[in-house]
Parts: structure tokens; C-alpha cells; sequence
């Protein structure tokens, strides 16, 4: 049975590639507060929703 309300998270790896920035860029948005994480050990998950709300805020690349 799976749950339909949970949505896939991102890696670090996937919102650079999205965002053609490089994995450094993002892990200083996340220093920076800018952008959400989800720590689970050493591992960083960024929500689907997270990153959209991250995009609304951001005017550029």
C-alpha cells in the first residue's frame, strides 16, 4: 500500500541539476537558510514542495 500524499525528495545532486548550479551552490543555499532540508544521519532530502517554494523566491539561476 503506498501513501499518495508523500511526494519524492530531492537529493543535493538533483536540485544542482535542475538548477544547472553546481552541488557546492546548493549546499550554500542550505547554509544560507535559503533553501529546506529534511537530515536524516549524514543523508540531506529536500521535499518536491520545498524546492517549488525555494523557485517562487528565487529571480534567478
Amino acid at each position: 500500500m503506498t501513501n499518495d500524499k508523500q511526494k519524492p525528495m530531492l537529493t543535493v545532486f538533483d536540485v544542482a541539476e535542475r538548477m544547472n548550479v553546481s552541488e557546492r551552490t546548493v549546499f550554500r543555499w542550505i547554509k544560507e537558510g535559503r533553501l529546506k532540508v529534511f537530515r536524516a544521519a549524514r543523508v540531506l532530502r529536500i521535499s518536491e514542495a520545498d524546492f517549488q517554494d525555494f523557485l517562487d523566491g528565487t529571480s534567478h539561476h
